[in-house]
């Protein structure tokens, strides 16, 4: 079973709508509709996740984590339902946003990634850990 997260909210999923696109050095993105009352909306920049679930709500796959990229919504007033489509885009648009441009000399890879992500990506809440960044080669 997939359920669908908007802002921590879990939405239902319209039926066969899904669809998840991954290429290889590209940006993720996902389409998808679900339903809704009229009181609650989906906005650009809220996050997304697509989990895939078993019976017993335990999660099996992470199937997509990112942000709303754009969401059109269409008002079924006769079936009181708000019937969203949701366009989405993947974490890279924490990374995308940021510009750092620094030089090094006689530093590590793994030096050079650890003030990357303690000087710009941190504030978008990125994290590491010791043992997450090799050491890597003089650059």
């Amino acid at each position: 079973m997939i359920k669908v997260f908007v802002n921590n909210i879990e939405f239902p999923l319209v039926e066969y709508s899904l669809s998840i696109n991954e290429q290889l050095n590209e940006r993720a993105t996902c389409q998808f509709n679900i339903k809704s009352d009229f009181y609650r909306s989906v906005e650009k920049s809220m996050p997304i996740e697509i989990l895939d679930v078993n019976d017993n709500d335990e999660v099996l796959d992470v199937l997509f984590v990112g942000f709303v990229d754009s969401a059109t919504h269409k008002d079924y007033y006769n079936q009181n339902v708000r019937i969203y489509t949701v366009k989405g885009k993947d974490l890279h648009y924490l990374i995308d946003k940021r510009v750092w441009v620094r030089g090094f000399v006689n530093e590590t890879c793994g030096a050079i990634v650890k003030k990357m992500v303690d000087e710009a990506l941190s504030h978008e809440g990125i994290t590491y850990t010791t043992d997450s960044i090799q050491k890597g080669y003089n650059v």
